[in-house]
Formats: C-alpha cells, sequence, structure tokens
C-alpha cells in the first residue's frame, strides 16, 4: 500500500461559532470508509507487515496535512481574539477525533501524542481570565508546531506560516521592535502570546507578560509602558487628523449652494454635527494635555 500525495479527504465541516473555512469542503465519509478497513478481522489482508509500516504512517500524516487550513484558521482567531471572546474549537476538535482515530489505527505512535496534546489544550477550553488565556495561547502554539513538524514539508510549511510571526505588518511589533533586548524571537514570543495588539499589551500586568512570554521581568516592564505611550501617541494622532478632516468639511461648506429646502436642511445638519464634532474633539484635546 502507498500514500497518495493527491489524497484529499472529504470531512465536511459547516460554518458554526462565527468560523468559516471557506475553500475546504471534506465529509467523513472517506475516513470511515478508510478507517473501517484498518484493524479488523474481515478487511482484506495487506501484502507485508503494515502495524508499524513507514507506508500507514505516511499515509496518516498525508491525511492530517488536509486539516492544515482547518487548525490554522482556529489559531488565528484565537490569538485575534481578547479574553472571553475566542470562539469555541467544537469544529476542531471533529476534526482532531478523526485524526487521532486514524494515528492510532496506523500505529503512529509519534503523531497520535502531538495529535492528543493540541485535542487535550482545546478541549480544556478557551480561558477568559487573562494570564490563564495567554498561558493557553502558548500550549496552542507549541502543540500546534510539534504537530506541524510530523507533517509533508508543503503542509508542515503552511501550518507554520499561519501561526508563526513572520515579518507580519503589525505596527505594535515594529514599535516594540525598536526597543532594546526586542528581537526576532522575543517578537515571535509575544505574537504566538497573543501579545500583539494595543489593546492586549496595554492592559497587560507586566508580571503576566514576563510569565507567558518568558522575557525578563524589567523588559516585560519596558514592553507594557511602551505600548502604552505608543497607544497614547496614536489616540493624539488620530484627534489631530479628526481636527483637520473637519476643518476641510468647514472649508467646503460655505461654498455649497443649495438648490431647495431640503438642501438647506441636510446643510444646517451638516454644519450642527461639525460643530458638535469639533467641541468633542476639543475636549479630547484638553483632557490629553491634562
Amino acid at each position: 500500500m502507498s500514500s497518495d500525495p493527491h489524497i484529499h479527504l472529504d470531512l465536511s465541516l459547516t460554518e458554526e461559532d462565527g468560523m468559516s473555512f471557506s475553500g475546504l469542503n471534506f465529509s467523513e465519509g472517506d475516513l470511515n470508509s478508510l478507517l473501517s478497513g484498518l484493524g479488523t478481522d474481515d478487511a482484506e489482508p495487506y501484502e507485508g507487515e503494515l502495524e508499524a509500516s513507514e507506508e500507514l504512517h505516511a499515509l496518516a500524516r498525508t491525511l492530517s496535512g488536509q486539516y492544515v487550513d482547518v487548525v490554522g484558521a482556529f489559531v488565528r482567531q484565537v490569538f485575534s481574539s481578547r479574553p472571553g471572546r475566542a470562539q469555541p474549537g467544537n469544529q476542531v476538535l471533529g476534526a482532531l477525533d478523526a485524526l487521532l482515530r486514524l494515528s492510532r489505527e496506523t500505529g503512529d505512535l509519534p503523531l497520535q501524542a502531538a495529535l492528543s496534546t493540541v485535542h487535550d489544550v482545546i478541549k480544556s477550553g478557551v480561558p477568559e481570565h487573562r494570564r490563564d488565556f495567554n498561558r493557553f495561547l502558548t500550549q496552542l502554539r507549541d502543540g500546534v508546531l510539534l504537530f506541524a513538524d510530523l507533517l509533508r514539508e508543503e503542509d508542515a510549511e503552511r501550518l507554520k506560516g499561519l501561526i508563526l510571526y513572520q515579518d507580519r505588518s503589525l505596527p505594535l511589533l515594529e514599535e516594540l521592535a525598536n526597543l532594546k533586548g526586542i528581537g526576532p524571537k522575543r517578537l515571535e514570543r509575544l505574537y504566538c502570546a497573543g501579545l500583539f495588539t494595543i489593546e492586549a499589551v496595554a492592559e497587560a500586568d507586566p508580571a503576566d507578560v514576563a510569565e507567558v512570554t518568558g522575557l525578563p521581568r524589567k523588559l516585560a516592564e519596558q514592553v507594557v509602558d511602551s505600548t502604552r505611550e505608543f497607544a497614547e501617541r496614536q489616540r493624539r494622532s488620530c484627534v489631530v487628523e479628526l481636527h483637520q478632516r473637519v476643518q476641510e468639511f468647514h472649508a467646503v461648506l460655505p461654498r455649497l449652494n443649495p438648490a431647495n429646502e431640503d438642501d438647506r436642511r441636510m446643510l444646517d445638519l451638516a454644519r450642527q454635527t461639525l460643530a458638535e464634532l469639533q467641541s468633542a474633539l476639543s475636549q479630547i484635546e484638553q483632557a490629553t494635555t491634562r
């Protein structure tokens, strides 16, 4: 029996919990048919000893590679969520259950161990507390990377590309890269712990950041402080830009010539809205300078 690199499992996954796996078209029929022929007394015998054969292992890993996008989509969704807002992993657990059965039937112990690790992490549930959530992300990332290392090269690279920080365009991490002591490895640790958004890092306790990323405590404090300063600069920049936009609209209004009463009412409403917006921006600017 030889492994076919072009095998495409048909394992059906529907959209639930707001998660979408576009481009995947799977049903459980093919996998169940395959498994029903493994380890049964009435199955036709294979040539040679297949219980621990490399060919069966290669088949199991080829089929496992069909789930790279499913697993990667879940990880990316969790990484980009706030604690308590990540979607549950019910769909991924269904896929992992099927692959765990396949790994057991083919005797692929390393694959079974890796899948069990990922399965157990996801089954434990996505924590709502920030510290537990960040620890969950680290465990999930490590387990998925262990799984990726057992796949075919192209599948492994695709999965790692979905979950590892690889010079992504993330303004906060680009800002933190300017800190002494923050290089590519530590940026990756921050990314894999879900600490790559202003909100996530600015609200974090430096002790939690140090714990889940392995950064020295002082460096973790610098990361949090720098993020808060970056957030303030971003906020001020946004206020200034909005103020400029308001001024531009004010300059345009006098040149408008309403053709009828409805147009005049709309123009008056626009002036009123701009005046209210300008007042709100002034209050924000005053609060910023306090």
